[in-house]
C-alpha cells in the first residue's frame, strides 16, 4: 500500500480517483483496511487514554 501511495504519477497513485469520494473509495477497498469498518471509526471507544504530567521550568531554561 504505501508503495501505492508513492507513486510519483498523481493519476497512477492509490486514492487518486477522480473525485474525492471516489479517492477516498478506493482506498477503502484496499486489502490492508479488510476487516475494519472505517465508515464508524470514530464511533469505537478509545483503547488508551495517556494522563497527562506538568514539568516545571528549571532554573536553568534559556528564556528570551
Amino acid at each position: 500500500m504505501i508503495k501505492r501511495l508513492l507513486i510519483k504519477n498523481p493519476e497512477q497513485r492509490l486514492g487518486s480517483g477522480t473525485t474525492e469520494a471516489l479517492s477516498f473509495k478506493q482506498l477503502k477497498a484496499h486489502p490492508y483496511f479488510k476487516g475494519l469498518d472505517i465508515d464508524n471509526i470514530f464511533n469505537l471507544p478509545v483503547p488508551y487514554v495517556p494522563g497527562l504530567q506538568i514539568i516545571e521550568p528549571h532554573d536553568n531554561a534559556v528564556t528570551n
